[in-house]
């Protein structure tokens, strides 16, 4: 008797790893409750250990765990001898598809979402003791006739005999099969290779609009869109069938169904073999339509946030320029004018003390006035608007750059002459500040130079530095946790225009950002 029929041999027993107590008891008692053998744990290494000592007929697996994920355990678990064949049923709040596809990637079988549902638990739960009851079976019996064949060294005329008796019994293992998914609510199908006819399928099927009696001996060219995807789909799966490290594939597809409507699946496929040969494919059809439209509405949002995170930025360069300008105009045009009427009176005064102190007024309105020239400079350049990007930009490298922090500014500008709109002239300024506030913080660089480049169209802005360099793939450079604006949202503000963003820069090597955008928008 082989090691998997004696474990299938023992009473089903059923492995509960969970760190909520709460989870683990509703569990626990959900399933006592109805005659199984349940072994709770809360600690993912005491639970690798005790299906190791003594392997369970299935496994309730929480995902999310502190000290081991559950991904990882099942991984663990597959690689191992003793448990690869326990079936496994993570326990997760997650609805994401890329978690879902993680998680049938490390080998399991199912998912059991939060918060639970008594009715969904027990069902999943019979059906995947049952299916894998089956399977140790199959693949006991298979086991049992390659010996006799190599035992025996039957004829060619046993072999098709043996292979018949084998097949037989599939269909009678398949008729059980159905018997168990009728009760889920996916589709479920087992196909014939390489004729791919319909052998059987589950009565929600009916999702098709078809009766499960019409579907059976049928190709299934008819529950796809169009032949064209028929012959794709068959490519894909001829793929599959050939890759010997692959026993399950998961796919998002369109199918048809009877009245011709066109629906979105997520679809999972599982290979049967005989002898190492693939002769039949298992489909579990899932409807995802809900979620696509679900997906669709989120993505339709978030780009509506986006675009109203430019146009905030836009308006935010706008009020920048004209609170610079009302300063230009107003209150610095005010001070300077209180200075000439100062001089004016300090003529008709003799020297004293009065003078002195209107000399210290005088004084005071000039720093001032050089304080309000640079607040004006930190909220928009004034030459932006008057004479250009290029003159904003090299205004700004001597000042800020050179001037208060010491570092070599070089500014290099060819090609022709630029015509910008004003939006995208503000976010391309705004932009370029970022990037020299960062060097100037973060970089440790003694020269940094900023070049303009227009040609066909296109305009590209070249910040190039000769400091420390960093990581672009961590947290801190993409997301701006220690870069001020940040380059992500310097990527995605100029994305935004139809530009993009490329940053070139190792630990060490200094760092070259470059921004590129069509210049006709």
């Amino acid at each position: 008797m082989s090691r998997k029929h004696e474990l299938k041999a023992r009473p089903d027993s059923i492995l509960i790893v969970d760190d909520e107590t709460a989870s683990l008891r509703l569990l626990t008692d959900i399933l006592s409750s109805k005659g199984y053998r349940v072994r709770p744990t809360e600690r993912p290494q005491s639970a690798i250990e005790s299906a190791m000592a003594d392997p369970p007929g299935l496994i309730l697996l929480d995902v999310k765990m502190p000290e081991i994920s559950g991904f990882e355990v099942c991984r663990r678990l597959k690689q191992e001898e003793r448990t690869k064949d326990i079936p496994v049923i993570f326990v997760s709040g997650l609805q994401d598809t890329e978690d879902r596809v993680r998680g049938f990637e490390t080998g399991g079988v199912d998912f059991i979402s939060k918060p639970f549902q008594e009715a969904e638990i027990l069902a999943r739960v019979k059906t995947h003791l049952q299916l894998h009851r089956m399977q140790m079976h199959l693949e006991n019996l298979v086991d049992e006739r390659t010996s006799e064949l190599m035992i025996s060294n039957k004829t060619l005329e046993t072999e098709i005999d043996r292979r018949k008796k084998v097949e037989g019994s599939l269909r009678e293992s398949r008729d059980f099969l159905k018997n168990l998914t009728d009760s889920m609510g996916d589709a479920v199908y087992s196909v014939r290779m390489p004729e791919r006819e319909v052998e059987w399928v589950n009565d929600s099927f009916k999702m098709f609009g078809y009766d499960p009696d019409e579907c059976v001996g049928k190709t299934t060219e008819f529950f796809y869109p169009d032949r064209a995807h028929f012959l794709a789909f068959g490519k894909l799966m001829a793929e599959f069938i050939a890759d010997d490290d692959r026993d399950i594939v998961h796919i998002e597809e369109v199918l048809r169904k009877k009245d011709g409507e066109i629906f979105p699946v997520e679809l999972t496929v599982t290979k049967y073999k005989v002898n190492k040969e693939v002769i039949s494919v298992t489909g579990i059809v899932r409807d995802i339509t809900e979620r696509k439209k679900a997906e669709a509405a989120l993505e339709a949002y978030r780009k509506r946030l986006k675009a109203l995170a430019s146009q905030l930025v836009i308006s935010e360069e706008n009020e920048r320029s004209r609170i610079a300008a009302d300063l230009h105009d107003d209150i610095g045009q005010t001070l300077a004018f209180s200075r000439i009427q100062i001089a004016r009176a300090k003529k008709y005064v003799p020297e004293g003390e009065l003078a002195t102190l209107l000399d210290e007024i005088s004084q005071s309105l000039l720093g001032t006035i050089q304080s309000t020239k640079e607040l004006i400079f930190d909220l928009s350049s004034p030459l932006l608007n008057e004479i250009g990007l290029a003159a904003a930009i090299s205004n700004w490298l001597e000042n800020q750059v050179g001037g208060k922090n010491g570092i070599v500014g070089k500014f290099v500008y060819s090609g022709k002459e630029l015509s910008l709109k004003k939006e995208l002239r503000s976010i391309l300024f705004r932009n370029v500040r970022e990037l020299l506030s960062n060097v100037i913080k973060y970089s440790q660089a003694k020269e940094v130079t900023v070049t303009l480049v227009s040609d066909e169209g296109k305009l590209a802005i070249i910040v190039h530095d000769d400091g420390i360099g960093f990581d672009y793939g961590s947290k801190a450079a993409i997301g701006g946790v220690n870069s001020g604006f940040g380059l992500f949202s310097v990527k995605q503000q100029i994305e935004d225009f139809g530009g993009q963003l490329e940053v070139i820069t190792k630990p060490g090597k200094g760092c070259k950002a470059i921004l590129t955008v069509p210049m006709g928008i």
